[in-house]
């Protein structure tokens, strides 16, 4: 199992002590590939450290924004999806060059999907059964759309917008 803390990411062997730490500057968001185990990790990106990085089962370094593409790189918290089928990755970043955009990478950190267009806030998920994604854009104050695209990045349905503090503040 694969978790985050402050400064690093941990894979925990089954009695739970560590297998490997891999050192991260405030890891957000973790995913894991179900067929080779790999991890893709977005973070703040700061420090000497990249902001996405994807490692193997024993914190190889198979990615990293930092190195490889450093067009990606500060993409802080932001928030990522792995596509079981094909190890491809979704990240919504919430900084640097892509910050509003929606960007499907392949296994290998290539860009496959740029969909530009939304807020810097939010999150995202990818539905395993279609490969379409679910993309919460944070489209104002306590106020949310989801929209929903296809595993290519064609638009299939835009959602109502929501207030998630309507409740609280009321």
């Amino acid at each position: 199992i694969w978790m985050v803390h402050t400064w690093g990411v941990y894979r925990l062997k089954s009695d739970g002590s560590v297998a490997v730490n891999v050192s991260f500057d405030i890891p957000r968001a973790l995913d894991v590939d179900p067929y080779d185990g790999s991890m893709w990790v977005i973070g703040r990106g700061c420090c000497g450290y990249p902001s996405l990085v994807k490692v193997d089962v024993n914190g190889n370094l198979l990615f990293s924004s930092y190195n490889d593409f450093k067009v990606l790189n500060n993409t802080g918290r932001g928030s990522l999806a792995v596509v079981h089928s094909d190890g491809s990755v979704w990240i919504k970043p919430d900084s640097g060059n892509y910050v509003g955009h929606v960007v499907k990478l392949d296994k290998n950190g290539n860009i496959l999907v740029d969909v530009p267009g939304f807020s810097a806030n939010g999150n995202i998920r990818v539905n395993q059964n279609t490969g379409d994604v679910y993309v919460v854009d944070n489209v104002g104050f306590a106020t949310a759309s989801v929209s929903k695209y296809s595993s290519t990045g064609t638009l299939l349905k835009i959602g109502p917008t929501f207030s998630y503090c309507a409740e609280a503040r009321g």
